[in-house]
């Protein structure tokens, strides 16, 4: 009887922490920040496929918010107005993610 109960509250563990788990395997999920030319803009990535995004300057912003998919190349992100697909990559520790599309790049510190 006792180890049926373990078992059992093992497998509750296992099922509610899958997101979790899928996550901690997913180096885009996660907030990610980069300035260029005094624009700021801050991506933040969630486990469960949404997305919002941030651009501002001089403390004046706008945000965008929607859905993202990714495969080992190229991350999509669709929002109400339009669908963007970069190539992405990242550096050795996965502490900064490059997004390409169209021949220009931008880097993005984690946050």
């Amino acid at each position: 009887m006792k180890r049926i109960i373990g078992l059992a509250i093992l497998a509750v563990l296992v099922f509610a922490g899958c997101e979790s788990v899928g996550n901690v395997f997913n180096p885009i999920v996660g907030s990610w920040e980069s300035s260029v030319l005094g624009v700021d803009r801050v991506i933040e990535y969630r486990g469960n496929g949404d997305y919002n995004q941030t651009d501002s300057i001089l403390g004046v912003g706008t945000t965008t918010n929607g859905t993202w998919t990714s495969n080992k190349t190229t991350i999509a992100t669709t929002s109400d107005t339009n669908t963007e697909v970069h190539s992405y990559s990242f550096n050795s520790d996965k502490s900064q993610m490059t997004l390409s599309q169209n021949g220009l790049s931008r880097t993005y510190d984690r946050q």
